[in-house]
């Protein structure tokens, strides 16, 4: 039989964000689920795409009906969906239509914020994930390849990158919007996962007066700090009950917590991307003023 191209999962097109929450795959999880696929001899080669708005699983397969169940049950193994929530608010594509679709979301057509940048790097990525996984061959490999190379290629030759390219940028031209200038106002990161880095960097660029970093790790706030070149901040160690107490007129949420994030005052924007795990007894953070 000819090998066939599948991709099964959902986006913000199907799934609310609940949905996408419970259905999302970080990378220990995505490692997980390519060797449970790749050991159960459906598929001969596997990707996973994981971000804040889809997770989609891409194979190699010769049955693609046996592949579709495959893809789903090893799916919800490492997730904290259903397999019957995953079909309910899932898609299949297959052969050409895969092509297709992947390439759009590489050149971040297909994204919720049209244009944004940061999907060339989650593609690549899951790409790269993929290979160390020995889960890449001659059909994935070229294929994941050509789309990050046509998603290059139309962030230069077209307009689809212009204006606001990222959820995080469009969070902070909003709280620029509603709150005026954000020379004298607090900032308030919830997590310091990759859409929070993004989230610092906008904030940063847009001049914000200080922001604090709500983390269960020091290391991963510290690293807030290094890259966004916060030389010359003053850091101040804190519970995450000492932030509550503040009034944080912005607040962006990117939380691996199963409970709810308590919620003071009003919050112009809040998002979300790790997959929840479990909720620390206390949370660290580091206060930076800059």
């Amino acid at each position: 039989m000819t090998p066939r191209l599948i991709a099964v999962g959902l986006s913000h097109r199907t799934a609310a964000i609940a949905q996408r929450e419970r259905a999302a795959l970080g990378d220990g999880a995505a490692r997980a689920t390519l060797r449970e696929l790749l050991a159960g001899g459906v598929v001969s080669e596997a990707a996973v795409l994981s971000t804040c708005n889809r997770t989609e699983l891409y194979a190699v397969t010769e049955d693609l009906d046996t592949a579709t169940e495959a893809l789903r049950v090893a799916h919800a193994a490492h997730a904290a969906s259903s397999v019957e929530e995953l079909q309910a608010v899932g898609r299949v594509r297959r052969d050409a239509a895969v092509v297709r679709h992947l390439f759009r979301v590489a050149a971040s057509l297909d994204s919720m914020v049209v244009g944004e940048a940061e999907i060339q790097g989650q593609v690549r990525a899951a790409r790269d994930l993929a290979a160390d996984e020995g889960a890449l061959g001659p059909a994935l490999g070229p294929l994941f390849a050509d789309a990050l190379i046509a998603g290059r290629r139309a962030r230069a030759r077209t307009r689809v990158g212009a204006g606001a390219v990222s959820l995080s940028s469009v969070a902070v031209a909003l709280a620029r919007a509603r709150l005026g200038d954000l020379g004298a106002r607090r900032a308030a990161l919830i997590g310091a996962g990759r859409m929070a880095q993004s989230t610092a960097r906008a904030l940063v660029g847009a001049g914000v007066g200080s922001l604090v970093v709500v983390s269960r790790s020091e290391h991963t706030v510290r690293s807030v700090h290094r890259r966004h070149a916060m030389d010359t901040a003053q850091r101040v160690s804190h519970h995450q009950a000492d932030w509550r107490q503040g009034q944080q007129p912005l607040s962006h949420e990117q939380t691996m917590s199963r409970a709810p994030v308590e919620r003071r005052g009003e919050r112009p924007t809040s998002s979300r991307e790790e997959p929840p795990t479990h909720q620390p007894e206390q949370s660290r953070g580091i206060r930076y003023r800059l």
